[in-house]
């Protein structure tokens, strides 16, 4: 059981309906965590398993309820330094995810581009077969200028 003395409580109750302040001289929280206790057959030990509920005792002299809720600037910047720590914190883990995703994207490139690299080179020995094979030039600017060479001969338009 954690127990916690504090000497001026200031206690904000709040729902989505409705809020309480109440303001005390001297309080006393105990937070004690339900934890149930397991034996099992073939272990000989008692094993303690956390509970899904936390038992949580406030106690406090001389409480006064408050209609209106007074804070002072102190508390607010305190406040406002937990929410921004809090969002600091859920937009590092962002970012930090996105930075894996980027990560496997950059390592998922590279594998691309060593497979196009590969490929590349096996299209340069295929184009160099085949020349040798049939010892004739391959250029990837050939030009199709030699087909008129094959029209030529008059008898090959003339239908008569």
């Amino acid at each position: 059981m954690k127990e916690t003395k504090i000497i001026k409580p200031k206690i904000i109750i709040y729902d989505d309906n409705d809020m309480n302040y109440i303001v005390g001289n001297i309080g006393i929280v105990d937070i004690e965590p339900d934890v149930m206790s397991v034996t099992t057959c073939i272990d000989t030990y008692e094993q303690k398993i956390p509970n899904l509920t936390t038992h949580v005792e406030f106690t406090m002299s001389n409480c006064e309820e408050f209609d209106t809720i007074q804070l002072d600037p102190t508390l607010m910047k305190r406040i406002a330094k937990f929410n921004k720590e809090q969002e600091c914190k859920r937009l590092d883990d962002v970012i930090n995810q996105k930075k894996d995703i980027i990560d496997n994207l950059n390592d998922d490139i590279k594998s691309l581009d060593e497979v196009l690299k590969d490929k590349e080179k096996r299209w340069e020995k295929v184009k160099e077969y085949i020349a040798n094979i049939y010892e004739i030039p391959i250029d990837d600017d050939d030009d199709d200028d030699d087909d008129d060479e094959y029209y030529d001969d008059d008898d090959y338009y003339d239908e008569d």
